[in-house]
């Protein structure tokens, strides 16, 4: 087994200015210090773990049902990580969900069906990152093609913005947004007594995100998209909607800023399904899209783009907090906010 002098060695081999030491407590080997970012902070307790010969426990990061394995967590017997992390990286995913007029996507050469297919796409500020067996597709797009896409947005006609939510997770966590809603139904339970549960759909995006040494972000996108496709009428109950559930998963990297389009999310027949269901064309975001194509299906499509960037914590000294005592400062306040 290696010294704990030689492992500390080792560590300044690889890290230099590093503040992380290890050293031994009991019969447990203790890392301190603080860390400048997570990915320091993950490769000393490996280097030390691997040094010392203590054996590795895996615990696997998943989205949805799939391990995702550049996300898996290490940990080592005997090991204990006491250091701290001075700057934790966060990962903003704003997306933009969009209706569009299919002649803006022809008139750009997007042809979703031709996504998950091999040969050109479109070549120039386009890039295929994977996406379903069928009509649905992810593209990247660099700095120049967001632009022209969300320029073309400007004339009414090509299409409208319903909607900017945004995601954030720590870099190797994981998070997800449903854009969509729940439908409520009755079921029976074990003793036969009538219950209300509630089944999503829409468009359910799982994102999973790591910033890397060469600082770009690793991401894997999970993407399902669940349409009404029929009713079982059960006895003593009433309807039951059942639902098709198209489902894929991407990998790939993009720059700081970087972003890319998802499309091709529903078809026609998603939008009759969904019209067969009452007030589901109230359902926020995906309500107007539904309206607008159940008039005019043939012309309109629902795409997402997501842009992806580092966000570093604010440090509290540049954060400004009002504080006001006494209740005649408050009226002020208020006052001049009028």
């Amino acid at each position: 087994m290696t010294n704990i002098a030689d492992t500390n060695k080792q560590l300044k081999t690889h890290f230099p200015n590093t503040n992380l030491s290890v050293k031994k407590v009991g019969k447990a080997y203790v890392i301190e210090g603080k860390a400048r970012t997570q990915e320091e902070s993950d490769e000393v307790r490996r280097i030390v773990g691997e040094a010392l010969g203590t054996g590795r426990k895996v615990t696997e990061t998943k989205l949805g049902n799939e391990s995702v394995p550049f996300l898996d967590k290490y940990s080592y017997e005997g090991v204990v990580d006491h250091s701290n992390i001075n700057d934790t990286t966060q990962i903003n995913v704003k997306l933009t969900v969009v209706e569009v007029n299919k002649k803006l996507s022809e008139a750009m050469g997007i042809n979703w069906s031709h996504i998950a297919g091999s040969g050109p796409l479109l070549g120039g500020n386009f890039s295929a990152a994977g996406g379903f067996n069928g009509t649905q597709g992810v593209l990247r797009l660099d700095a120049k093609g967001i632009s022209a896409f969300i320029n073309a947005l400007d004339n009414q006609s090509n299409g409208k913005i319903l909607a900017e939510p945004n995601i954030s997770m720590l870099s190797g966590e994981t998070a997800d947004i449903l854009v969509g809603g729940e439908i409520p139904f009755a079921q029976r339970d074990k003793e036969g007594s009538p219950s209300i549960i509630y089944k999503e759909f829409g468009v359910k995006l799982a994102v999973a995100a790591k910033l890397q040494k060469n600082n770009r972000i690793r991401l894997v996108l999970d993407q399902s998209v669940s349409t009404l496709a029929g009713n079982y009428n059960f006895e003593g109950i009433g309807n039951i909607p059942y639902f098709d559930t198209r489902r894929a998963k991407s990998l790939f990297e993009v720059a700081n800023g970087e972003s890319f389009i998802i499309g091709g999310l529903f078809s026609s027949n998603d939008v009759e399904g969904i019209n067969k269901v009452p007030l589901l064309g109230d359902v926020p975001i995906l309500g107007s899209f539904f309206r607008n194509a159940s008039t005019n299906r043939e012309k309109k499509e629902l795409v997402i783009v997501a842009t992806v960037n580092v966000v570093k914590p604010v440090e509290e000294k540049t954060l400004f907090i009002l504080t006001l005592n006494k209740p005649e400062q408050w009226r002020d306040f208020s006052t001049q906010l009028r």
